[in-house]
């Protein structure tokens, strides 16, 4: 028992020392200087606005595109399929009236009768899908969106292995780029 409490005492000692060899050898280092600049892409550092958005989905090789809902708005859109009737490689078809619509992109998920498979569907860059990789078309409300990113076939892979069709990102405004309150 007695040994026990010498070798505690021993070892006690030890770290005693060592600490204080320790504190007399400190050493003074340079300082750091920390800069950033102001990202200029939105007025948020999530959003993009629709300029920036488009200048780097262009730079992307391949099949993208930029559907503006502004172009939406001013012109002849009943239905969600009217939304990506001219988006180059997406066939948008109305299914069982005006407000459900079947959607492929690079005839991807054509037989499917519900849900989207192959298409990832992503609202503010964040997945709106399933964990199966189906998803439903209505998800994405277009009158709140400000834009949306199509990204056909392998452009989408950037967002997970389920997306071989393609993916679809609707990007909502940012409170910044709101219109001004009008008075009634």
């Amino acid at each position: 028992m007695n040994n026990i409490k010498l070798t505690r005492a021993a070892v006690t000692l030890c770290a005693l020392a060592m600490s204080f060899a320790v504190r007399g050898a400190e050493e003074e280092l340079d300082a750091v200087v920390v800069t950033a600049t102001r990202d200029t892409d939105g007025p948020t550092m999530t959003q993009p606005t629709l300029r920036v958005a488009r200048e780097r989905i262009n730079r992307t090789p391949g099949g993208v595109h930029v559907v503006d809902t502004d172009d939406i708005a001013t012109s002849r859109v009943s239905t969600q399929a009217d939304i990506f009737r001219y988006a180059p490689g997406v066939y948008a078809q109305p299914r069982f009236g005006a407000e459900e619509a079947r959607l492929s992109i690079r005839g991807s998920g054509i037989q499917r009768t519900f849900h989207l498979r192959g298409i990832k569907l992503l609202q503010d860059g964040v997945p709106i899908s399933l964990p199966d990789g189906s998803a439903d078309f209505q998800s994405i409300e277009p009158l709140a969106t400000r834009y949306i990113e199509v990204y056909r076939g392998a452009n989408a892979l950037r967002y997970g292995a389920n997306t071989l069709g393609g993916a679809l990102d609707g990007r909502r405004s940012a409170g910044s780029e709101a219109a001004p309150r009008r008075p009634w």
